[in-house]
């Protein structure tokens, strides 16, 4: 047994969790069935080579993916009022983070902020995302967008908030990921490298 792979298989759900995807979507990122995927998660030992260079690939180019198109997000392009609900599913779109953890984590950022801007409401984080959630909205509705914008205190500040706590998450994500892959970076080389030191039993991830 290759004790790399075995720990590595080990984790699996919990790769999943951190980056947000069901089994489906795993299975489709790494070109495999659902089942293969549950017989993975039950089974550590399941993971054979050929099954692990396609979890590293996908792993590292949905990791990779989320950080460079949320980073490519330019809030002043959704600064006006309008543009709120633009925003919100441009952000989640690309991060692939889903809702409640968005709400989560731009909420902690608000209250910080609002220590040190009187202009940002504390409540206007939890509201916006409360509306988004519900379809408060229609998209094709841009007064009545505009009209909730304003009720929510939106405002370029607010765009530049949720870009950079979202964008902590996927760093801290990715960090984390790395760690289950004990490599310090997603290399394909220094992968190969702990298949091959795995085959030795007194292998040790640490």
């Amino acid at each position: 047994m290759n004790n790399y792979l075995h720990s590595l298989g080990s984790q699996i759900t919990e790769i999943r969790q951190i980056l947000e995807i069901s089994q489906v979507d795993l299975a489709n990122m790494m070109g495999v069935s659902r089942p293969t995927v549950v017989k993975l998660e039950q089974d550590p030992s399941k993971l054979n080579i050929a099954l692990a260079y396609a979890l590293f690939g996908s792993v590292a180019y949905r990791t990779f993916k989320r950080i460079k198109e949320t980073e490519n997000i330019d809030p002043s392009e959704y600064q006006e009022s309008k543009k709120m609900f633009d925003f919100l599913e441009v952000i989640g779109k690309y991060s692939g983070v889903d809702v409640s953890s968005l709400k989560r984590l731009t909420s902690n950022a608000f209250i910080a902020l609002s220590k040190k801007v009187p202009t940002i409401s504390i409540s206007s984080v939890s509201l916006i995302w409360n509306a988004f959630n519900r379809g408060k909205v229609k998209k094709e509705s841009v007064s009545s967008a505009e009209e909730v914008g304003k009720e929510m205190n939106w405002s370029l500040e607010a765009a530049k908030i949720m870009k950079e706590v979202t964008l902590n998450k996927l760093y801290s994500d990715h960090e984390t990921l790395l760690s289950i892959f004990n490599l310090k970076e997603f290399s394909i080389i220094a992968f190969n490298e702990e298949i091959e030191k795995g085959e030795d039993p007194d292998y040790d991830l640490m």
